[in-house]
C-alpha cells in the first residue's frame, strides 16, 4: 500500500470510532513512517535474518568504518541488530582474508576475543591495537530497517512491510488519531483504544511469530533458532 492508501484506511477506522484528527496529511505520513521503523526493529531484534542484509564500508586512515556513512552510502539504516562483521577486502593485510569474521570487543575487555577484533560504540567500527591494519573495508551484516523518506512527505510513498502485515500501520495509525484526538470523552475514547489495541496485538502477535519462525530450516552449532531465534 502507499501511504495515501493507509491515511485513507485509517482515517475510515477512526472515523467509525468517532474520532477527529489532524488536518495536515504530512503529519500521518510521518507517522506512518515512524511506526513502520518501528516494526522493522522489532522484528530485528526478534529475527534479524528475516530482514537480514549486508553492506561493505571502507576503514579511514584511524581504522574506523563510520556507520552513519555507511548508511548514506547504501541507502539503508544499518544500525539496528548488527549480527556479524567480517572482511571485505583484505587488502595488504598479511593473513586475513575476505570472509574472516572480525569480532567484536568492549572498550573494557578487549582480550575477550582473539584477532582480529573491533570495537563498536557510538556507531563507529574502529580496529583494536594493529589486528586489521591494511585491511581495506568491512562487510556489515544486520538487520534491515528503512531509511527516512525525503521530506516532505506526500502518500506516494510505498510501504516496506510486508503485504499481509500491512494493515498493522493502518491499525496503527488509526489507534494514534484516537489517541491525539480531543473531540471524545474519556470514556468513548477509551473503549475505541481498548478494540484497536486488540485487534493491534493480535495482529503483532502474528507478525512477530512469522519473523521468529520463518526460517525453520536454518541450522546452528551455537544456539536454538526455532521457535524463539538464537536463544
Amino acid at each position: 500500500m502507499l501511504f495515501e492508501d493507509i491515511v485513507i484506511q485509517a482515517k475510515a477506522r477512526a472515523l467509525d470510532l468517532g474520532a477527529e484528527f489532524p488536518s495536515s496529511k504530512s503529519v500521518l505520513y510521518r507517522r506512518i513512517e515512524i511506526n513502520q521503523q518501528e516494526l522493522f526493529t522489532k522484528a530485528g531484534r526478534a529475527n534479524p535474518d528475516y530482514f537480514g542484509v549486508n553492506a561493505c564500508g571502507d576503514l579511514d586512515a584511524d581504522q574506523r568504518v563510520d556507520l552513519k556513512d555507511l548508511e548514506s552510502a547504501v541507502g539503508l539504516d544499518p544500525a539496528t541488530a548488527i549480527t556479524r562483521i567480517e572482511i571485505c577486502d583484505a587488502g595488504t593485510h598479511p593473513t586475513l582474508v575476505a570472509g574472516d569474521e572480525v569480532f567484536v570487543v568492549t572498550e573494557n575487555d578487549i582480550l575477550a576475543e582473539l584477532a582480529p577484533r573491533v570495537t563498536l560504540r557510538n556507531f563507529v567500527i574502529r580496529g583494536v591495537s594493529s589486528d586489521i591494519v591494511g585491511v581495506t573495508s568491512l562487510c556489515v551484516h544486520y538487520a534491515y530497517r528503512p531509511e527516512n523518506k525525503t521530506t516532505p512527505l506526500d502518500g506516494t510513498e510505498a510501504a516496506e512491510l510486508p503485504d499481509v502485515f500491512q494493515e498493522l500501520l493502518v491499525v496503527g495509525l488509526a489507534s494514534w488519531m484516537v489517541k491525539t484526538t480531543v473531540s471524545l470523552d474519556t470514556e468513548k475514547k477509551a473503549a475505541a483504544l481498548g478494540l484497536l489495541g486488540g485487534e493491534e496485538e493480535q495482529q503483532m502477535d502474528s507478525f512477530l511469530a512469522e519473523v521468529v519462525d520463518y526460517a525453520g530450516a536454518q541450522r546452528s552449532r551455537f544456539a536454538n533458532v526455532k521457535g524463539a531465534q538464537r536463544t
